[in-house]
């Protein structure tokens, strides 16, 4: 059988800069004279996972409106938990160059000229909810903290005894996140991402219509939020002893407790039904 400690790096060569072990790019490989089945360990292919959101902090005008509680929980629910999907984060990058000549066969030398990070811009998806909640916060989010469409101001400068800061910063309005992709086993962070001034870009098109020919439809809010991003090992190591703190012992969805647990007592008072059946066969 092949060896597996042999394959495995964590912490020495370009492994130093991970918090998490991996695969030894220096051995194995399948491509060579024949594979050399032998190594069929050192095969593994990465699959990407799905990243956690964890919200750092919420915009602080929140603090200040009326029951403050339910502006930050809701907000919360909504980043952490409440999304269908979350795309856009990108943790590649790029190099350009120049050329010049060699000779004067065609032949041309690239020089790097410069390095870029790409370029991460985060959309939420969400299914909204009975009663239309998460456009409300969005777009009183937009009018209270950000911009209201007829003022040009923020709202909460109408809202009596707030305490305004003479200058308003953008922590103000706007949000901070850590998205964390874990190994397969939830113990160790692969990638992670700290975004700072995440704000919504809109509040989703809000439409409505009359056509009875037509099933009635959901409503799905595709979010563009504005931000700035790093990815790099220093994160990874604060989403590290982020992650440590969530503990998955014995949270296993198999063996909790039903979500339901009881029988109606307007269906336990009807005399008929399968248990009264047993009860009317013994003698």
């Amino acid at each position: 059988m092949a060896s597996v400690t042999d394959k495995i790096l964590k912490g020495k060569g370009y492994a130093e800069f991970s918090t998490n072990a991996m695969l030894d790019a220096g051995t194995g490989g399948m491509f060579g004279w024949a594979p050399n089945l032998r190594d069929w360990i050192s095969d593994q292919a990465y699959v990407r996972r799905n990243i956690i959101p964890i919200m750092l902090d919420y915009p602080k005008f929140f603090r200040e409106m009326p029951k403050s509680e339910y502006w930050i929980r809701a907000l919360k629910n909504m980043m952490e938990v409440s999304a269908q999907s979350i795309e856009g984060l990108n943790a590649g990058g790029t190099l350009e160059f120049e050329q010049h000549p060699v000779g004067g066969n065609g032949q041309m030398m690239d020089e790097p000229t410069d390095a870029k990070d790409n370029v991460t811009t985060v959309t939420y998806t969400w299914v909204e909810k009975n009663g239309m909640p998460i456009s409300t916060l969005l777009r009183l989010w937009r009018d209270y903290g950000i911009m209201h469409p007829q003022t040009k101001y923020a709202l909460i400068n109408t809202i009596a005894g707030a305490n305004i800061p003479e200058v308003y910063t953008p922590d103000w309005y706007t949000c901070s996140m850590l998205f964390i992709e874990p190994d397969p086993t939830h113990r160790y962070v692969i990638r992670s991402w700290v975004g700072v001034n995440m704000m919504p870009k809109s509040i989703g098109d809000l439409t409505g219509k009359l056509d009875k020919t037509t099933a009635n439809e959901m409503l799905t809010l595709s979010i563009e939020f504005s931000g700035f991003f790093e990815s790099s090992y220093g994160t990874n190591v604060y989403a590290q002893s982020v992650l440590d703190k969530i503990n998955v012992v014995r949270a296993n969805p198999y063996t909790r407790a039903s979500f339901v647990d009881q029988i109606n007592p307007d269906i336990e008072a009807v005399a008929k039904g399968y248990k009264e059946s047993v009860e009317n066969t013994k003698s």
